[in-house]
């Protein structure tokens, strides 16, 4: 995300373009590049933690589980639903993927118009 915000303000000022040696279309590309496939593919990589995470909390009902490392309190505590949020994780998954897809989709079509 700091990187998103670097170039966005290197695209909004004039003084960045010496430093960077890129031209106002080369930031735009990046800044693209960016929105399609780096923002969903971090997306891709925090649910399949989640997936892998779920999937540990359902295997061993408790959360969270003993082989997997959180950010979060460590005491273990009984889940509500394991299977409902195992399933959830996975839904999500599925629409992540589609939108590193879709991702792709978009910033050939935008990188391939005749008029950009």
């Amino acid at each position: 995300m700091a990187l998103l915000i670097i170039f966005h303000f290197t695209a909004t000022s004039d003084v960045p373009f010496d430093y960077l040696n890129m031209s106002n279309k080369d930031i735009a590309r990046l800044n693209l590049a960016l929105f399609t496939y780096g923002l969903p593919i971090f997306l891709l990589v925090t649910t399949t933690y989640e997936v892998i995470f779920r999937f540990n909390v359902y295997k061993y009902k408790i959360t969270p589980p003993p082989n997997i490392p959180v950010l979060s309190n460590p005491t273990p505590k009984i889940p509500v639903c394991p299977v409902c949020y195992l399933i959830i994780s996975i839904i999500i998954l599925f629409l992540t993927i589609y939108m590193v897809y879709f991702g792709h989709g978009v910033y050939n079509e935008i990188i391939n118009a005749k008029n950009t």
